[in-house]
């Protein structure tokens, strides 16, 4: 007896949007048709147009989606790489000696910030 696979087929806005993925991002917006996407997709032309408008709304789709993969990284690495503030630190020093422990000496808070800010751009 034949089983069946678990696993769904994309629908045809994940696979309009994988396409548009692949292609705007390696070719460019301005250089890639819809009848590029539609062709790499594998679905009509009027799927594209029902599901976004227009070529601008499946860009704009395409840019939210990019958008939110990217946050969810940085969140899902967050802590995930200790001592990257120390890389940094040790990094700076190395190029500039004795130039992170005058930020410390002379404004803690200051310097506290900065390190926020390299863990919070780090990923």
């Amino acid at each position: 007896m034949a089983t069946t696979a678990s696993t769904t087929k994309p629908t045809a806005r994940e696979r309009l949007l994988a396409a548009a993925d692949e292609l705007f991002y390696s070719e460019g917006v301005q250089t890639v048709g819809v009848d590029r996407v539609v062709q790499l997709a594998g679905v009509a032309k009027a799927s594209l147009y029902n599901l976004f408008g227009s070529k601008d709304e499946l860009v704009q789709a395409y840019l939210d989606a990019r958008h939110a993969n990217t946050r969810g990284s940085e969140r899902a690495n967050r802590g995930r790489r200790p001592g990257s503030h120390a890389a940094v630190t040790a990094a700076t020093e190395f190029r500039f000696p004795g130039a992170c422990r005058g930020v410390m000496r002379r404004d803690p808070v200051r310097a506290s910030r900065y390190g926020d800010a390299l863990d919070s751009t780090s990923g």
